[in-house]
């Protein structure tokens, strides 16, 4: 039976919900703890880091030293190093870095979803993964890991209805954590009891920036829901975020930055509220932009150079193949469909009616929020 203990410290790390003393990684069981009222959480996103960094300073070092920092960084820590790959800007950048820097980059994971999802992007990743193995002559090992069709109901059913006190926020379907899938994987679990004697770390290039433009003035900050998947110290390393090297994200916070105001202050009509449709991918004409504007370089898959995918498979249980994969469930594995559905109807008795899954999403928490700059106008802007 699947058991990840939500409170456990070594797990917690510095990204979890906190209300009071009480210190999670499920949000649900922070919910619970605040007596259903989601006002009553507060969201830790790296706050012991960033709290020591000068946000009104951008690092003076190059986007390309800082990545070049982080892949040696990496490298000198572990004998083992894997990339979880799509092809897509963050884990292109982030494989490009290795091989650009001469860096040995021992495995490239691949997770395959199609067993349930319409995923464009697969085939496209493992030929640019080897097609760059075999043009610079590299070592590295590609590896496919299946999530198949019935893996979700796998999970829901070794855990039942407290499915929605593990790590992350576990409402979408077919959304588990990187921990779940490190504990449950055959694949993973294979290599993991390989490299069992050696250190090993598993990258997840995650994620670009965010900024918020707030009466005038310019504020880095982080949404827990774009952070679900990636709760749990211990199952992976972020590649962008790291205690270890803040510069790289302060960095790309700044390009980003710059790109927003250009694009605020040259983009006919444009107010904040197009930072955060960017931000959150409902640009796809200026996703790609955004992108190479804070350093990022893609694989040739036109679903990933403009994110196509981001809204299909990420937070929401309405999404048209969740709703097939989901009635699917409910017409041929009943008991399966219920634990599901009885988690979310715990989720709405917990918050005596507030918060209901079925109709709607779990409401988002900022992180503390960093001030940054005023914004600099080059237009007369009446909405700023």
């Amino acid at each position: 039976m699947l058991d990840i203990d939500h409170n456990d410290l070594g797990r917690i790390g510095h990204t979890y919900w906190q209300v009071g003393d009480f210190k999670t990684i499920s949000k649900v069981a922070a919910l619970e703890q605040a007596g259903g009222d989601i006002k009553k959480v507060r969201f830790h996103w790296m706050d012991e880091t960033w709290d020591q960094q000068d946000w009104t300073q951008e690092p003076q070092t190059s986007w390309a030293e800082l990545l070049r920092m982080r892949v040696w960084q990496l490298r000198d820590r572990y004998d083992h190093l894997a990339l979880f790959y799509s092809g897509g800007w963050d884990s292109h950048t982030a494989l490009m870095a290795f091989i650009d820097n001469r860096v040995p980059l021992d495995e490239i994971i691949i997770w395959d979803r199609r067993g349930y999802l319409e995923d464009v992007e697969v085939d496209d990743a493992y030929r640019t993964a080897e097609k760059l193995i075999r043009e610079h002559g590299l070592k590295t090992r590609i590896s496919t890991y299946e999530i198949p069709w019935d893996y979700h109901a796998s999970i829901y059913k070794s855990v039942g209805k407290d499915y929605i006190y593990l790590p992350g926020c576990q409402l979408c379907f077919n959304q588990t954590t990187r921990v779940v899938q490190h504990e449950t994987n055959a694949g993973l679990k294979e290599i993991k009891n390989k490299n069992s004697l050696i250190s090993s770390c598993y990258i997840e290039a995650h994620d670009k920036p965010r900024i918020n433009l707030w009466q005038g003035k310019w504020y880095q900050f982080y949404m827990d829901s774009a952070m679900y998947v990636y709760l749990g110290k211990g199952a992976s390393e972020m590649f962008y975020f790291s205690p270890d090297l803040p510069e790289l994200h302060i960095k790309q916070t700044y390009m980003s930055l710059h790109y927003f105001e250009q694009l605020l202050n040259t983009y006919p009509g444009a107010t904040e509220q197009l930072v955060h449709r960017v931000q959150g991918f409902d640009e796809p004409a200026l996703y790609a932009e955004w992108n190479r504007h804070i350093g990022r370089v893609c694989g040739p898959n036109y679903s990933a150079q403009h994110g196509l995918m981001k809204k299909d498979l990420l937070r929401s249980p309405r999404v048209e193949q969740l709703v097939k994969l989901l009635g699917h469930t409910e017409k041929w594995q009943q008991e399966i469909y219920d634990i599901y559905a009885g988690g979310l109807e715990r989720i709405r008795e917990i918050s005596h009616g507030e918060i209901d899954i079925f109709a709607g999403d779990m409401p988002g928490i900022m992180s503390k929020q960093y001030y940054m700059k005023d914004f600099t106008p080059r237009l007369t802007q009446k909405h700023l």
